[in-house]
C-alpha cells in the first residue's frame, strides 16, 4: 500500500512552512507530480533548491516560474 498522492497534497498544504508558500495541487497522479505554488519566482527557486539538495526531483518550467514540480517518489507501507 502507498500514500495516497491527494493525501500528500492535502499534507503539504496543511505543513508546509517555505517563506511565499500559497499551495500545493497534483500535476500528475500517474507520474505522481505535486505542484508548490509560491509568490514569487525567488522563493520558488529557494524551496526548489532545497528540494533537490534534499534528493528530490524538483524542476521549475520556464512558463510557471512562480511553481515548483515535485516528483514524491511511491512509498510502499507493509501491513501489520
Amino acid at each position: 500500500m502507498s500514500t495516497d498522492i491527494h493525501d500528500l497534497a492535502a499534507r503539504a498544504n496543511v505543513a508546509e512552512t517555505a517563506e511565499g508558500f500559497m499551495n500545493c495541487t497534483v500535476e500528475s497522479v500517474e507520474k505522481r507530480l505535486l505542484a508548490f505554488r509560491f509568490d514569487n519566482y525567488i522563493n520558488a527557486h529557494v524551496f526548489q533548491a532545497a528540494r533537490e539538495s534534499g534528493g528530490m526531483q524538483a524542476r521549475i518550467e520556464n512558463d510557471r516560474q512562480t511553481i515548483v514540480i515535485v516528483h514524491q517518489p511511491e512509498i510502499q507501507f507493509s501491513g501489520a
